[in-house]
């Protein structure tokens, strides 16, 4: 699938994986904004609306989740697994604030 965004803003964020397996169905996974969580799910502070997409390693993702040790200058990345998320770590990550469309 083919898509077009525009970088506008290039920030330096601290990076790390969660996974929202646990929960009383049927809100296990759903994430903030009331969508269940998929691989193009980011937990953001909430300085950022929910819907503001990201470039992150060259994947756009879009901020559907919050989360109580989220700040404006952390990113969580959604992972179907909870190994998955400890595998990914913590690091600190320049990532692209994006507007779709074409220009």
């Amino acid at each position: 699938m083919w898509f077009c965004v525009s970088v506008i803003l290039w920030l330096t964020f601290s990076l790390s994986g969660y996974d929202n397996s646990t929960g009383a169905w049927p809100y296990q996974g759903m994430t903030a904004s009331g969508r269940y969580a998929d691989a193009t799910t980011i937990a953001c502070g909430s300085g950022f609306p929910l819907g503001t997409r990201f470039l992150i390693d060259g994947a756009l993702k879009v901020c559907w989740d919050r989360g109580p040790a989220i700040s404006d200058k952390h990113i969580d990345v959604w992972m179907p697994t909870y190994a998955q998320a400890l595998a990914l770590g913590r690091r600190e990550l320049r990532v692209g604030g994006v507007r779709e469309g074409c220009r």
